[in-house]
This record gives C-alpha cells, structure tokens and sequence, in this order.
C-alpha cells in the first residue's frame, strides 16, 4: 500500500501543475515582494509557504517545492524580458551606410546595410555613426586652431596617443574577485537587477534619467542598460573615485571593442548637465559621439584647445584622463561597450591592484583574480 501511495502523490503534485496551480501561487507571491533585491528566492521561498503539504508525503511535497522553484524562474524572466527593450526593433532613426562607398540611407535598426550588406556595428555605434559628419567638423575645427597657433606636431602626438589608447574601469578588490569568478563583468543594471551590489534609489532615478535622454537613438525603451562604462586613457591612469580605485581593468583595441565600443565626449552625467539635457525640450548637440575608430578625432576635438607649445606626452595623459577628489571633478572621454549579457573577461588585457588588500576577504578576492587571469593569459600587476 506504502509503494502504491507513492506514484499517486506525485500524480497529484502533476494534476496541481497541470491545472496551473504553480504558475497561479507564483503569479500571486511575485507583486508582494518582486520589489525586492533577490526577489526569486523570496519568491519561491513565499511561493513554497503557501503550497504548505498538500501531497502529503515528503517526496511529494520536495517535488512540488522544486517545480514552484521552476516556474518562478520562467515567470521571473518573462516579466523581465518584457521589461526590457528589444534592441533595434520597431525604430525609425535614418542613418547612412559606413562604407563610404555605398551610399544607402536606412533603418538604423539594421545592423547590416541592406543594399552592400556591410556590418554596422551595435546600437551605440552606428548611433555615434550617425554624429560622424558632425564630430569631423568638429575636429576640422580643432586641428585648424591648432595650426593658427602653430602647435599641430601637438595634434599628432594626441591623435597618435589616443589610436594607442586603452579602455580601463575601476573596480573594489571583491567586485574583482566576483568579476573573474563569474567570468564577465555586469553593468550597473545587470547588478542591479541581480540584487548585486544594488543601487540606491535615487541613484536609479538619476541613472534611468540619464540614459533615457542619451542612450535612446530615438527608441523610448532606449539600451543603456546594456552599455558598460569606461574611460579612456594612454598612459594607464585610472579614475580612483570609483571601486575605492581598487583593481583597475584594461581592454585594448580589439575586433570586439571596433563592434561593440562607442565614445561620448564626457561622463554622462556631465554632458548631461552641460548641455541642460533635463529640459525635455532641449536638444542633444551632435557631433559629442565616436565610433571606437574615431576616438582619434574626439580627443582632438575635445582636447585640441588646450594644446600648447610646450604640450607633453604627459601633460596630453593628463588632459586625457584627470582624476578628482570627487566624481563630480573628474575629467575623460567615456567610452561605452555594449554587450547584452555582461562583458566577457576573455577580452581583458590586464589587471592592476593600486590599492593595498587590507582585508582577509580582498586577499582572497585578489588570490582569485591572479590565478584565474594568468591562466586566461591576462597580465598582472
């Protein structure tokens, strides 16, 4: 009798599921607490409380248990996929092929020209692309100044620095050790939507304030939330304001960062400021984007004024990347690297630590991130 009962508690937890019984527990738990960090273990956890015993039998009851475990997984992700946008559909933004030898005009959801079925590159770039003309005039502008003041071997040195230039972010010493474990690095969205490290709430606010005026291409829905954030620099400084400039990460020039990088002349947050983005009614001036191939331009465009005749290699690192006692005061050109499921740390150059390990924890952390990126290859310092 014993073994017979068996099958037919578990037929039961099959009819419970069948007839959406899980799916109908889940979808009432999920608005109590979905508001929370790590809300899918609260959830099924809540989930498992209201599905109390009812088959009656531990093996029933654990399968139950592990099937309401499932379906808040698939109803989580559901309602954040729909949340999120569907990069390039449904835009109607106007841009011109980059081969310069076709001369198509399309959607810039496209990322093939449709008529020499040239690759475009991601969402930010061909959106930098767009502001192409106007960040040569830009340029043009610069480099004659330059010439009216008799310092265009300065507009070379820039120019020849900023094609060697790396990328680099600044991250704390445990945030390293989470990056090199999981093998990629998560943006501030995908931290925050995993309840890592989670934001406060009016840091959010500013956040999705920001990059729904910047990062939209004229798409409501926008894609910031899949851009990560670096700086520019060519002689390996680091900005020391953010991750307590604990471990510094460098990226090179790479087919990757030519497909997935885009250049904005200033911190986000700055040009948002500046230019008096907060007006709705304000327009974005162009000319302010790059293309990873043209960082060269958007130095010179930014940085070409301050060149003067006794202008160094180190004085142009300098103006390059200025570190502040505060975020606020800090100077570079960002660039953003767009890639939907967290940047991959096989595209990682080197690693620096520039602060001490002061904490068993940050040893650790730093043990990690050595040993796992030289056998990836990736150098150390």
């Amino acid at each position: 009798m014993i073994l017979l009962a068996i099958p037919f508690f578990v037929l039961v937890d099959e009819l419970m599921n069948a007839g959406g019984l899980s799916r109908r527990i889940v979808n009432f738990a999920l608005p109590l607490i979905e508001h929370r960090h790590g809300r899918l273990g609260y959830v099924a956890i809540t989930a498992a409380v209201i599905m109390g015993s009812p088959p009656g039998s531990a093996v029933g009851r654990h399968r139950s248990i592990a099937r309401l475990w499932l379906a808040a997984m698939i109803i989580s992700v559901e309602r954040h996929v729909r949340a999120q946008p569907e990069v390039g559909k449904g835009l109607s933004y106007p841009m011109q092929c980059l081969n310069s030898a076709c001369a198509a005009v399309f959607d810039m959801a496209e990322e093939e020209c449709p008529v020499c079925g040239r690759y475009q590159g991601k969402i930010n770039v061909r959106h930098a692309g767009d502001q192409r003309v106007a960040l040569k005039r830009r340029y043009d502008q610069a480099v004659q100044g330059a010439q009216t003041r008799g310092v265009s071997d300065k507009i070379a040195l820039l120019e020849q620095g900023a094609m060697r230039a790396e990328i680099v972010c600044t991250v704390g010493i445990t945030a390293a050790g989470n990056i090199f474990r999981n093998k990629k690095y998560l943006n501030y969205y995908h931290r925050d939507f995993q309840g890592v490290a989670p934001s406060q709430p009016q840091d959010r606010s500013r956040r999705h304030m920001v990059d729904a005026r910047l990062f939209t291409a004229d798409r409501p829905e926008g894609y910031g939330q899949f851009l990560h954030c670096f700086a520019l620099t060519i002689d390996g400084e680091a900005l020391t304001t953010y991750g307590g400039g604990g471990v510094a990460i460098y990226m090179a020039d790479s087919s990757y960062l030519r497909r997935n990088a885009s250049l904005l002349e200033m911190n986000s947050f700055h040009f948002f400021r500046t230019f008096g983005l907060g007006n709705l009614t304000a327009d974005e001036p162009e000319g302010y984007r790059a293309r990873w191939a043209d960082r060269a331009w958007i130095a010179v465009a930014k940085l070409g004024p301050a060149l003067r005749a006794n202008t160094t290699a180190t004085d142009i690192g300098r103006l390059l990347l200025k570190t502040g006692a505060t975020r606020d005061q800090d100077e570079f050109i960002e660039v953003h690297v767009y890639d939907e499921r967290g940047l991959p740390i096989k595209d990682v150059k080197r690693v620096q630590l520039r602060t001490v390990a002061a904490t068993p924890e940050e040893q650790e952390a730093w043990r990690h991130v050595t040993t796992e990126a030289l056998r990836l290859g990736i150098s150390v310092s």
